[in-house]
């Protein structure tokens, strides 16, 4: 069985995303023997055989300010890991502390649905439906039914930050829209390989 397992940390996150869109390639386009985490996202179909798994340090996970999604509050969200054995897929993430005011550890898994193009998931704390993008990287939407929330705890973390009066208060609003209805959505980005130091 082939495992391949690349970490990525919360520094070099940025450079990731830059990297990702300054090169404006497919998935499949930039998927080498170099390279095989490329395919970690893509809907293209793996042996049973071939496993694939990253961990990301962090990402933004985003609260819907209003129903259509045209704004949104975003949240540092750390700890992400994926696997991939075929169509296979398990993910595990930590949601963030200062929107929920709980550790909440979630967990799902599912499969690829290649006759609509997304990634579905499902586990105890709530359903993801993702969809892998031209850039390699995957959006996922989130609708989550069971966790432990505490608002207020969530605003006392968000008062020892340092963050302006306006700032504040979207994102304590955030917080309230977030307790009444736990949805929201995130992008991973596809893992690419370690530059070598220069001679």
């Amino acid at each position: 069985m082939k495992n391949i397992t690349m970490r990525i940390s919360k520094s070099v996150m940025k450079q990731i995303c830059l990297t990702v869109l300054l090169s404006g390639y497919a998935a499949s386009a930039f998927a080498t023997d170099q390279n095989p985490l490329a395919l970690i996202y893509s809907n293209i179909s793996l042996s049973p055989s071939t496993c694939l798994s990253t961990v990301v340090g962090a990402t933004d996970y985003m609260v819907p300010m209003d129903d259509q999604k045209d704004s949104s509050e975003s949240f540092i969200m750390k700890n992400i890991s994926y696997r991939r054995c075929g169509d296979s897929v398990q993910v595990k993430y930590e949601l963030p502390q200062d929107l929920t005011g709980a550790k909440n550890v979630v967990r799902m898994a599912g499969s690829f649905q290649h006759a609509t193009n997304t990634l579905e998931l499902s586990g105890p704390q709530g359903q993801a439906s993702c969809v892998p993008r031209t850039d390699g990287a995957m959006k996922c939407d989130v609708k989550f039914q069971k966790l432990e929330l505490n608002p207020g705890q969530a605003a006392e973390l968000l008062n020892q930050k340092n963050l302006n009066s306006n700032d504040l208060q979207k994102k304590l609003e955030a917080v309230g829209r977030f307790s009444g209805n736990p949805v929201g959505f995130f992008t991973v980005y596809p893992p690419v390989p370690a530059i070598p130091p220069s001679m």
